[in-house]
């Protein structure tokens, strides 16, 4: 969710033979603008669930591992998912895909958190804050420097390890362990935040799937909310 479009790393595009159609002299992303091409439409489907064809933009990815021996090739932007209802059984490892409006919680207790423009509103110690949500990251929290300065003021930091994203490696990331957040009404929960370089992403705060990684979670952009169980 934390991209406006469609990628595809460069060496599956090639393996694809996808034609460039336009080139891209700078493509933002987390980790400083890169250079890039628009594809030809190629076609992405999940037997029975979605299936989507059109252009994506080739990105030099790192190597970032998914597990089970996988490496990240594809990363669908919010666009493609507004289309979506995305079910993610975390304990049980299943994901599933239906068109906006499908997966509803029904009678089922859950927490429903507004969702809207891909914004998130909380609360990080003690003050408002609005976050972009990317479920590609894996922290739960990424600030950028200067709001690392101002929310976390007179913590203790610590050398983090680098970051991987679609169009490189954050070397130079700090940390912060057990930083109080306050999401969609819930219980205040203690995670890590850690500082990357303002690359000109729309809030200097950037919320990750690591607080969603424990429950079963629907995301439905289409509708414009997170449903977690």
């Amino acid at each position: 969710t934390g991209s406006d479009n469609n990628a595809i790393a460069l060496p599956l595009a090639k393996r694809l033979g996808l034609k460039k159609q336009r080139s891209l002299a700078r493509v933002n992303t987390p980790a400083g603008p890169v250079k890039g091409y628009i594809t030809t439409r190629a076609r992405v489907e999940v037997a029975g669930q979605f299936r989507v064809d059109n252009a994506f933009i080739a990105l030099p990815f790192p190597d970032i591992d998914c597990g089970r021996g996988l490496k990240v090739e594809v990363i669908f932007g919010l666009p493609t998912l507004k289309t979506m209802s995305i079910y993610i059984d975390n304990p049980n490892a299943r994901i599933a895909f239906a068109p906006s409006g499908r997966f509803t919680p029904e009678a089922r207790r859950h927490l429903k958190i507004d969702w809207t423009d891909n914004k998130i509103d909380g609360v990080l110690e003690g003050k408002p804050v609005r976050m972009t949500l990317d479920t590609g990251q894996n922290e739960a929290l990424q600030v950028n420097d200067k709001a690392f300065a101002r929310y976390f003021a007179g913590k203790k930091s610590a050398q983090h390890l680098p970051i991987r994203t679609s169009g490189g490696t954050i070397n130079k990331t700090r940390k912060v362990e057990g930083v109080r957040l306050t999401v969609g009404g819930t219980d205040p929960l203690f995670v890590r935040a850690v500082r990357y370089p303002d690359t000109g992403w729309e809030t200097p705060v950037v919320l990750g799937y690591a607080i969603f990684n424990n429950n079963p979670v629907i995301f439905d952009a289409g509708k414009e909310a997170i449903y977690v169980f």
